[in-house]
């Protein structure tokens, strides 16, 4: 036999073929047990990255709809608006009246809210009161809003269709909407707060919720976006090709799975009625019953890793050094992408939680400092509240603008009990501003723990409130004085007599006296002259009682021709009966009203504290009795009320 043909026996061209069948398998499974990890991981990474941008989409829409909460709330923490529904509440006041009182105001800050339709006022039942629309209104709102189940709800939405206006509710499938209103709404309590006395609803205009959906899109344009309620199971859907929310039905799909994974944000995959699959990425709102889901079809690295596995597997086919040459080579590409969009992604996440639309954009001054009140950032709002641009702010403590006289150790210490106990604070801050002048702030402070539930950072909201405290102050003057005569009314009376008990029991000292005066022949003048000159009559008593009287007595009509007087620091009860004495004098002299001398005189009643009554009531009732004893007695006198 030649010797270039030298046949091969069978049995090694097996073994042969064996060892070339042998490695090629060890190949394929040590290049599947390489490859099928690195494809779940690639999925899991693209879940979870997703997950991210769905995250931080979730926070932006909720710190827009906690925006919209927020402005319910400061509504509805009004103090006029409350005493005003807590008077209407007991019946004091009439609905009109209410109306009529808070109208204009709520309307002037409505005006100064962009994203607001519509505000509704409703009383304890549920009842409208009143209604006032924002600069955001761009057509009629029909009545038929469900108010009552919008206040319910706290946040939820209204759907309103070319003709009707309905929510969805769970039982209810309703015609594909025109436009979406976000609603809010927010108790009113009274000032013990443990009463509902009323409620605000709000409807907002959901562009801002659309711009965020649209702006933060970091999906692709086939991604939708739905703002899912788990309590009513319904949604409200983004479509990307109309640019606008719908609002629908959860599917049972749907349902089954956020039922199954509670409150956390997780992936999941769902095919529709046409079998395509889409991963769908949920992230519960914190506190509330909202969450967002993000759906995008099924197009994820992994699948391009499946096809790149077949050409690697076929490759391993062919020789295992190519193949092991091709996975080395091959691979770094996508893991180097993969490593790059990774950090992408962490990079925009963290760039879109800092860049708050929503902080920067709103109307309200809002400050970040740290625990020990160092200010880390201001928004725009800040610098016009203050006066002074951010830059100065940085840095500084917040108390450096605090007007330490009424911001005191004590108040602090309070406050900061106050949220460790209940998570937030809210009420009157005095601050001043660094060119001198001070103003009043209500202010709201949240705090932000960490995972051990230490409080890290402080978020402070503020609101300029000077112009209520001067309307306030100016009601409370109006309140406390009588309109004829511009004295103390019986309100501002039983005030000075409750201070002057309370300073007596104080200062143990119990001398001061209450005098009770009743005008004698005053019918006849209003009967004779008229109403004019009876109250011009009335007005030039008090100027006449108080040359009889010292500086420090206070001297208020109650009602009538019925006049008080409240003598302090009396030494002596003679010193009364002597003043009692010069009133009558006083008040017995001719009246000069125009062309017309008139004379009346007057019947006065003594009592004194704590001999004839320990309460401003009791005071009265028996210095009242007193007077008339008096003017029984033949008037134009004083009598001093019986000891009990």
């Amino acid at each position: 036999m030649a010797e270039g043909h030298v046949k091969i026996p069978r049995s090694f061209r097996q073994l042969t073929r064996r060892v070339v069948v042998g490695i090629l398998v060890t190949g394929a499974i040590a290049s599947l047990s390489t490859l099928v990890p690195l494809y779940f991981y690639i999925e899991k990474s693209t879940d979870d990255l997703s997950l991210a941008y769905a995250n931080a989409q979730a926070i932006a829409v909720q710190q827009q709809l906690e925006h919209y909460s927020a402005i319910a709330g400061q509504f509805s923490s009004r103090s006029h608006i409350r005493e005003l529904l807590f008077q209407y509440h007991q019946g004091e006041i009439s609905k009109a009246e209410l109306t009529a009182q808070s109208q204009l105001r709520l309307e002037d800050a409505a005006k100064l809210i962009p994203e607001l339709i519509m505000g509704y006022r409703l009383d304890s039942n549920f009842q409208l009161l009143s209604k006032y629309s924002g600069p955001a209104q761009s057509q009629a709102i029909v009545d038929a809003i469900p108010l009552a189940t919008l206040a319910e709800k706290s946040l939820y939405y209204v759907a309103q269709a070319s003709t009707v206006v309905q929510t969805s509710t769970r039982d209810a499938v309703n015609p594909a909407p025109t436009t979406i209103y976000i609603s809010a709404s927010s108790p009113i309590y009274d000032a013990e707060h443990q009463r509902l006395i009323g409620m605000d609803v709000l409807l907002f205009d959901s562009h801002a919720v659309l711009r965020i959906l649209r702006d933060l899109n970091q999906f692709g344009p086939q991604t939708e976006f739905q703002l899912v309620n788990t309590r009513d199971r319904v949604y409200l859907q983004f479509n990307p090709t109309t640019q606008q929310l719908e609002h629908h039905q959860l599917t049972k799909t749907h349902t089954m799975h956020l039922a199954g994974y509670g409150d956390e944000p997780f992936a999941f995959r769902a095919a529709t009625e046409t079998g395509q699959n889409l991963n769908h990425y949920f992230v519960p709102f914190k506190d509330s019953n909202w969450g967002l889901i993000a759906t995008t079809p099924n197009k994820t690295l992994a699948t391009g890793v499946q096809s790149g596995a077949l050409w690697i597997l076929g490759g391993i086919l062919l020789t295992t050094l190519l193949g092991a040459y091709l996975i080395r080579h091959w691979l770094q590409p996508i893991i180097r992408s993969q490593v790059a969009r990774n950090a992408q992604l962490k990079d925009s996440n963290n760039k879109l939680k800092l860049a708050n639309t929503v902080f920067e954009k709103t109307h309200e001054a809002i400050v970040i400092t740290d625990s020990k009140l160092t200010i880390i950032r201001a928004n725009s709002a800040v610098s016009r509240l203050f006066d002074t641009d951010v830059a100065n702010l940085k840095g500084k403590s917040l108390l450096d603008f605090a007007d330490l006289e009424k911001v005191t150790p004590a108040m602090r210490e309070d406050v900061t009990k106050h949220i460790r106990q209940h998570e937030s604070w809210q009420g009157e801050v005095w601050y001043v501003r660094p060119a001198g002048s001070k103003f009043p702030a209500l202010q709201t402070i949240s705090p932000v723990q960490n995972s051990g539930g230490i409080a890290t950072q402080l978020i402070h909201i503020f609101n300029d409130i000077s112009s209520e405290k001067t309307a306030q102050k100016r009601i409370e003057t109006l309140a406390m004085t009588d309109a004829l005569t511009h004295l103390p009314n019986r309100f501002a009376i039983e005030h000075v007599i409750n201070q002057a008990i309370a300073k007596a029991d104080t200062d143990h000292m119990n001398d001061f006296a209450l005098l009770f005066i009743d005008l004698d022949k005053f019918k006849p003048v209003n009967d004779t002259y008229g109403h004019a000159i009876g109250d011009a009559l009335l007005q030039a008593i008090g100027p006449r009682m108080k040359e009889a009287l010292r500086a420090n007595d206070v001297i208020g009509r109650l009602g009538g021709d019925e006049f008080v007087v409240l003598i302090q620091q009396v030494q002596q009860r003679d010193d009364v009966s002597l003043i009692a004495e010069k009133l009558l004098n006083a008040l017995q002299k001719p009246f000069r009203i125009g062309e017309l001398s008139l004379q009346v005189g007057a019947s006065v009643g003594i009592a004194f504290y704590p001999t004839h009554g320990t309460t401003a009531e009791a005071l009265l009732n028996a210095a009242d009795n007193a007077m008339y004893v008096a003017k029984q007695a033949g008037r134009q006198r004083f009598h001093i009320a019986q000891e009990k």
